[in-house]
C-alpha cells in the first residue's frame, strides 16, 4: 500500500507564476499531493505539523502585539520623564543665590541697627 504524503502549501501574497492576469489565488492555503505542482510560491509544511505551525504563527502575532504595546508604553513614559525633567527658567528674584545674598544683607543690616539702637539706649540711660 502506498501512503500519500500530503503537505500544505502556505501561500505568500505574491501573484502566481503565470503573471498578474492569472486567476490563481495565491493567498489561500491549499493541500498538495506528491507529483502535483503549484502555481504559487510558498512554504511547504507537512500535514502533521500544520496545526503546530499555525499555533506558532498565532503566538508570534500575539508577541508582536505585546511588543508594540510595550514600546508604546515606553514611549509615553519617556515623554512623561522628559516633561517632568524639563528645565524651567526661574526668575532672578526667586533664585537661591539672590535670596542668600538678600537675606544675608538684611540680617547684617538688622543686626547692625539692633547693636546701634542698643548702644544709643544704653548711652541715653547712662545720662
Amino acid at each position: 500500500m502506498i501512503e500519500l504524503f500530503a503537505a500544505f502549501l502556505l501561500m505568500s501574497s505574491q501573484v502566481a507564476q503565470d503573471g498578474p492576469e492569472s486567476t490563481t489565488d495565491c493567498t489561500l492555503i491549499k493541500p498538495l499531493f506528491p507529483g502535483q505542482e503549484s502555481d504559487c510560491d510558498g512554504l511547504f509544511v507537512p500535514e502533521g505539523r500544520y496545526t503546530l505551525f499555525l499555533k506558532a504563527e498565532l503566538k508570534v502575532d500575539e508577541l508582536d502585539g505585546r511588543l508594540k504595546i510595550k514600546n508604546l508604553y515606553i514611549e509615553q513614559l519617556e515623554a512623561l520623564y522628559r516633561e517632568a525633567t524639563k528645565v524651567k527658567k526661574i526668575p532672578w528674584y526667586r533664585r537661591l543665590s539672590f535670596n542668600r545674598v538678600l537675606f544675608f544683607a538684611l540680617g547684617t543690616a538688622i543686626t547692625a541697627l539692633a547693636v546701634y539702637g542698643g548702644t544709643k539706649l544704653v548711652q541715653a540711660a547712662a545720662k
